[in-house]
């Protein structure tokens, strides 16, 4: 009989260690996951935030080349 409670312990121990293993594994996942998520969101708003910029960049220089005056204008001034 004490051969069998030797089994049932180990085996006890065993089957606790595997299910304590499983469980990290399986928050490890969710957690991978979840950064996985953030991390796409974060790549779109970045994209987003991107074109904007890049808008308002040629927004810009669009006004300051309607702000210039034309090349003859310029040149009177100079001669002036």
């Amino acid at each position: 009989m004490l051969q069998m409670s030797k089994m049932l312990r180990s085996r006890d121990t065993w089957k606790r260690a595997t299910i304590e293993c499983r469980y990290k594994l399986r928050e490890s996942r969710k957690t991978e996951k979840r950064h996985l998520k953030k991390i796409a969101e974060l790549k779109l708003k970045n994209r987003q935030l991107k074109q904007l910029f890049e808008g308002e960049k040629k927004h810009q220089s669009s006004l300051i080349e309607s702000e210039k005056p034309p090349l003859l204008l310029q040149q009177k001034m100079y001669l002036s």
